[in-house]
């Protein structure tokens, strides 16, 4: 078996990138800290396996006594959960047990609406269901504020009450009409690899993937085991304490509720891990995950030619694979790098978590901030991850 790339620590030259742009790279990051543009950064960058840049900055948690962040800190890491989810898809698929063309309704029978059977899992995985947030999270708020009181402890009756309220939802566009990005979707997904694979996702996910990587600090719950190293993010600071209509990212809620869209916890060096997997092809050390085809299935645009919404943003071309956004011709504001990369693929977190893999410069960048302002799109405006990302790209030097 042939043993592929792990990350180890090295200097810039071993990496083959500049010292001095690297330290550039470094003082942008410190500086959004000293700046108050965010209390908490940590960011790491690795290059053909090598790791020049891993830093921590800002606090673990607030006040002024609050000790220094540390560079293995726990993140919710919300929507940049996605490639994971898909990824496990994506395994089972290469068991020959789920596939991408087959009905979403065949794994999920209790599915109901106009059509349903034209609802392929490939468009749960692109965001061309028709699935509609605008539809589904008054559905959801209607349902979660009914007669009784929500019991927020019983994380999965939430989230079968939730499937319930929403199975048979309007969807407001024909599979693979528009990209509309919802997280309604990778919950559906989520379900669907449970179904399938018979076990609960984040046991699956350990079995087959956290556990075989080494990514000992990867979950979809926060385990007593990772509550020492959890970073706490300010009160009034976006999404911390109410999420859209759910308690937001500091409630127990949230760190209990399996989310295969936005529920997983992780650190900088486990997202390497994971972005490193897929820059050598599916393999990390001895361990294959996904066969290289796979890998290129889903980090290329599987929805050329069709646009995207995000809230009240449009963009022509969505540019999408599976669990991965395929930077195209036009950028999203904020969330696009200012120098960008031929066939690289990338996923943001709301509240500034950002994981860019370049295959063409061999390159994972992992941003992890707690951003304190972000627009009603989710856009995080006070982040520094296009600075960041741009200095780092300066640093290349052969």
């Amino acid at each position: 078996m042939t043993k592929h790339p792990e990350l180890r620590y090295g200097t810039p030259q071993e990496a083959g990138m500049r010292p001095d742009r690297v330290e550039r790279a470094r003082e942008i990051a410190a500086s959004s800290v000293k700046k108050g543009l965010t209390p908490s950064l940590a960011v790491l960058a690795a290059r053909r396996g090598v790791i020049p840049l891993h830093e921590a900055f800002g606090q673990m948690r607030p006040g002024p006594d609050a000790p220094p962040l540390v560079r293995d800190a726990i993140f919710p890491i919300t929507s940049a959960t996605k490639p994971i989810t898909a990824t496990l898809a994506m395994m089972l698929a290469e068991d020959g047990l789920l596939s991408t063309s087959r009905p979403a309704v065949d794994y999920l029978p209790e599915l109901e609406g106009e059509e349903i059977d034209l609802m392929l899992v490939h468009h749960l995985l692109t965001h061309t269901s028709g699935y509609d947030d605008m539809v589904i999270f008054p559905i959801l708020l209607q349902t979660l504020k009914g007669e009784e009181p929500t019991d927020w402890s019983d994380v999965r009756g939430v989230g079968k009450k939730m499937f319930e309220a929403c199975r048979a939802a309007h969807r407001t566009r024909k599979p693979g009409e528009e990209m509309m990005y919802s997280n309604h979707n990778y919950l559906l997904l989520g379900m669907i690899i449970e179904r399938v694979s018979g076990q609960p996702l984040e046991e699956f996910a350990r079995e087959r993937l956290f556990g075989p990587l080494g990514m000992k600090d990867t979950d979809y719950v926060l385990r007593d085991d990772m509550r020492e190293r959890l970073l706490q993010r300010p009160m009034d600071a976006p999404l911390s304490e109410t999420l859209i209509i759910f308690p937001g990212i500091e409630s127990e809620f949230w760190q209990q509720s399996v989310n295969g869209g936005s529920g997983c916890y992780s650190t900088p060096m486990d997202l390497a891990i994971f972005g490193q997997m897929f820059l050598n092809g599916g393999s990390y050390g001895n361990t294959r995950i996904l066969s290289r085809p796979t890998v290129a299935d889903m980090s290329r645009n599987q929805i050329p030619g069709i646009g995207a919404t995000l809230g009240s943003l449009s963009i022509k071309e969505a540019c999408y694979g599976y669990g991965w956004m395929v930077p195209g011709s036009e950028k999203w504001r904020y969330f696009s790098p200012s120098i960008g990369s031929p066939g690289a693929y990338v996923h943001s977190g709301a509240g500034g978590i950002n994981l860019w893999i370049d295959p063409m410069n061999e390159l994972v960048v992992v941003y992890m901030e707690v951003t304190m302002k972000i627009t009603a799109n989710l856009e995080p405006v006070t982040w520094s991850f296009d600075y960041f990302h741009g200095a780092l790209i300066s640093a290349l030097d052969d």
